[in-house]
């Protein structure tokens, strides 16, 4: 009889407990694969090998593993990542084909490269070279290594910029464009909607954080080639300034849904004023402190959107960002501000906001983790008005926040508390959703005031596990939604 344990499990068992190593952009389920010749075979066989490709070095092996992952599922689609800026020898040459090959299964594509002007050239000659049919992200970090100042060789760059022909003009489903390093300088200047393949693009990023070799007006172009911009990300950094003359008629023609301003300066604050953040439903800032208190509580540029019932939450970011957030969001209109640095900074915004006569808290929500922030950041130990309670939750995390860092240590007063809600936090597996209800019972009871038992509503895929009856102690139902 055979012990292994690795030879005796049946595939179907191995497969579901690969399931939980399926993670976007991370090629875990290459690991197992190193356990036994039957595992290996197992592992390329499991959908995430052939789905979510990346190349990190172009070594024999590397390629040799590039080549099968791209082979194992043809022609199905591929989220492919191609991340070559590790020191050694590259070699882009090999690559190209494949990328030529495999572009129209592409749903997002990510090529992270440095090297010279002409190795880049080579890359976008590639890019335009085949059609995208199925591409919805464009990821490009691109950055030029030419062994001499940039100022000498700026000028000398010449037909080095984003083709107009990328993907032959046909990349109708483009929607999410993610522009990183000094290929931000390469969007052509001229005309706008110069580059057909963006006419679809509603969601822009930028990040162009090196300030010797920012050109101080490449976001103007970049903008203009995008002429459906719905969504504005600029990351930026501390040090980088701004364009100097202001593009107005440009900024004011922007219709958009969402910005994120990241580690911006007061230098700024003239790029949006012209944009009128006043007319942007969701807003999300970082940076000095001192650009902060001018926008928002010095000259009310976005404080005086925020009336009514308002929500505030600290919550995990979405985007990739692996930090959290405060945010106060009107609860009539949808408008909300989103600010990620330090507590101060939140809390002088929530209490300026909160000062006029006609908002009201109605709702608190909130990683459990973090929720010795929200009560440092409320700087309260009461609100009348809050009906409602939204904790993000998983198995690791619910209640985290030791009683050395509640600030207060008394509970905080809701009287007029309806409903807590319990979700998944956003980065939490599958595999976190067991709660104990014993959990949940000691955080109520221990930070929370309220007179009325409270409905628990509970959203999937998190569900009780254990014994119910000690939460019908404390509320006076449970929904599963």
């Amino acid at each position: 009889m055979n012990t292994d344990i690795t030879q005796r499990l049946p595939a179907e068992v191995i497969l579901r407990i690969f399931d939980a190593l399926e993670v976007p952009a991370i090629p875990l389920v290459l690991i197992p694969g190193h356990v036994c010749t039957r595992w290996r075979v197992l592992a390329r066989a499991h959908p995430a090998f052939s789905e979510h490709i990346q190349l990190r070095r172009t070594s024999n092996a590397a390629m040799e593993m590039f080549s099968a992952q791209l082979a194992a599922r043809e022609p199905s689609d591929i989220h492919l990542k191609i991340s070559l800026n590790w020191r050694g020898p590259v070699d882009m040459a090999s690559v190209l084909p494949h990328l030529v090959q495999h572009l129209a299964r592409c749903t997002t594509l990510s090529i992270s490269y440095e090297s010279s002007s002409a190795d880049l050239k080579a890359v976008f000659s590639a890019l335009s070279r085949g059609r995208a049919p199925k591409l919805r992200q464009l990821s490009l970090s691109l950055n030029w290594s030419d062994d001499r100042p940039y100022a000498l060789h700026k000028a000398n760059i010449g037909d080095l910029h984003i083709p107009s022909a990328l993907f032959l003009g046909d990349a109708p489903l483009l929607r999410r464009l993610e522009l990183s390093g000094d290929v931000c300088a390469l969007v052509p200047r001229g005309e706008p909607a110069a580059i057909p393949a963006f006419a679809t693009v509603e969601e822009l990023v930028l990040d162009y954080n090196d300030p010797v070799k920012g050109d101080r007006a490449i976001l103007w172009p970049a903008l203009a080639a995008v002429p459906g911009l719905r969504h504005l990300e600029i990351l930026s950094t501390f040090d980088t300034r701004p364009p100097a003359d202001v593009d107005v008629a440009l900024l004011s023609s922007l219709r958009l849904d969402y910005a994120l301003f990241l580690n911006l300066s007061e230098k700024w604050w003239r790029i949006i004023a012209a944009l009128d953040v006043r007319r942007v439903p969701e807003l999300m800032l970082s940076g000095d402190d001192d650009l902060l208190c001018a926008l928002f509580l010095e000259r009310g540029r976005y404080a005086e959107c925020l009336r009514g019932a308002l929500e505030f939450g600290v919550v995990d970011m979405t985007n990739g960002l692996k930090t959290n957030n405060f945010f106060v969001r009107a609860r009539n209109t949808g408008r909300t501000l989103r600010v990620f640095e330090g507590v101060p900074e939140a809390e002088r915004l929530l209490q300026c906001i909160l000062r006029d006569a006609d908002t009201a808290l109605v709702q608190l929500e909130a990683c459990a983790r973090f929720w010795y922030k929200v009560l440092w950041i409320t700087a309260a130990r009461a609100f009348p008005t809050v009906e409602q309670l939204v904790l993000h939750v998983d198995v690791n995390t619910f209640g985290v926040g030791s009683p050395r860092y509640r600030f207060p240590k008394d509970p905080l007063a809701v009287p007029a508390l309806r409903e807590v809600e319990l979700r998944l936090c956003c980065h939490g597996a599958l595999w976190m959703c067991a709660i104990d209800p014993g959990s949940v019972v000691h955080f109520v009871q221990r930070e929370l005031a309220f007179e009325g038992p409270p409905i628990l509503t509970l959203h999937r895929p998190l569900f009780i596990s254990g014994d119910r009856a000690p939460l019908l102690t404390v509320f006076s139902r449970i929904v599963e939604l």
